[in-house]
C-alpha cells in the first residue's frame, strides 16, 4: 500500500509523462477486427514490426505451411474470405485431397476432392483455359498429398498457366511433408511466398521458403502466429481467423 502511494506521488511530481505501454501482437485476432484489404491486397493479419494490418499480393502464388496442430484450414479460410472481399467477382477452383469444410465457405466455380477427381478437373481446367475460358484462380488444400500422384503434373501445369495470367494461386500443406517433397510442392516453394504457421524451428525457413529465419522459440508462436515470407523479407505475423471463430 505504501509502495503504491509513493509511486502515485512520484508520478504526480514528475515533469515527464508516463511511458506508453509496450504494444504486442495479439494472440488471437478476428478478420472482422481488421480491414478486408490493405490497398488492393487482401489482409493476412497483423505484423509484429508495425502492429498494423499486412496484406498479401495475390498475383504471386502463396503457400501456407504448418503442422497438423496449426489449424491450417482455419487460416486458409480467412485468407480466402479476404481475397473474395477484395475481388468479389473472382472465379475460383477448389482442389483438395479429401472432403473439406472449405468447400462450404462461399461460392466456388467448382470444388472437388480426391486424387482422381483433382487430376481430371485440373486437366479439364487447363484445356478450357487454352480454349479461352476464364479461370481466375485455384485454391489447393493439402497440396503435399498430390506429390508424385497422377494429379502432380496437371497441377503444376495449371498453377503455371494461372500464374502466367496474373491469377490467384493459394495452397496449403503440412510443413514436415513440404520440407522434403518435390513436384507440385516444390514448384510452389520456388516462389518464396507464404507463411510458416507455428514453425518448429528456424530451419523451416530454408526447407520450405528457401529463406533464412532468425533463431526462434516455439513458445513465441501461439496458434495463428507464423513467419511471413514476401519479396525476400520475413515478418512475424498473427494471422486472422474467420470472424465466427474469433472468440472461440
Amino acid at each position: 500500500r505504501d509502495e503504491k502511494r509513493l509511486a502515485a506521488e512520484l508520478r504526480k511530481a514528475a515533469r515527464w509523462g508516463e511511458a506508453p505501454p509496450i504494444r504486442q501482437l495479439p494472440e488471437r485476432i478476428g478478420r472482422d477486427q481488421l480491414p478486408a484489404h490493405v490497398g488492393d491486397e487482401p489482409v493476412l493479419g497483423v505484423d509484429e514490426e508495425s502492429l498494423s494490418p499486412v496484406g498479401i499480393p495475390i498475383d504471386t502464388p502463396f503457400l501456407l505451411a504448418g503442422s497438423p496442430r496449426a489449424e491450417r484450414t482455419r487460416y486458409l479460410t480467412s485468407i480466402v474470405e479476404n481475397v473474395r472481399a477484395t475481388r468479389p467477382a473472382l472465379r475460383l477452383l477448389l482442389l483438395s485431397s479429401k472432403r473439406t469444410t472449405l468447400a462450404d465457405q462461399g461460392e466456388w466455380l467448382l470444388a472437388v476432392n480426391g486424387v482422381e477427381q483433382v487430376t481430371l478437373q485440373a486437366t479439364k481446367a487447363l484445356e478450357a483455359m487454352k480454349g479461352g475460358a476464364t479461370l481466375d484462380g485455384v485454391v489447393i488444400e493439402s497440396v503435399h498429398d498430390f506429390v508424385n500422384s497422377p494429379a502432380d503434373k496437371p497441377l503444376q501445369d495449371l498453377v503455371a498457366a494461372i500464374h502466367g495470367r496474373g491469377g490467384v494461386v493459394i495452397a496449403e500443406g503440412d510443413s514436415q511433408a513440404l520440407a522434403s517433397t518435390s513436384g507440385i510442392a516444390n514448384a510452389l516453394k520456388l516462389f518464396k511466398h507464404g507463411v510458416a504457421l507455428q514453425p518448429a524451428d528456424h530451419n523451416e525457413g530454408q526447407a520450405i521458403f528457401r529463406t533464412t529465419f532468425a533463431p526462434l522459440s516455439r513458445a513465441d508462436f501461439p496458434e495463428g502466429r507464423g513467419m511471413y515470407v514476401r519479396h525476400g523479407q520475413v515478418l512475424k505475423v498473427q494471422c486472422a481467423v474467420p470472424a465466427a471463430l474469433a472468440e472461440v
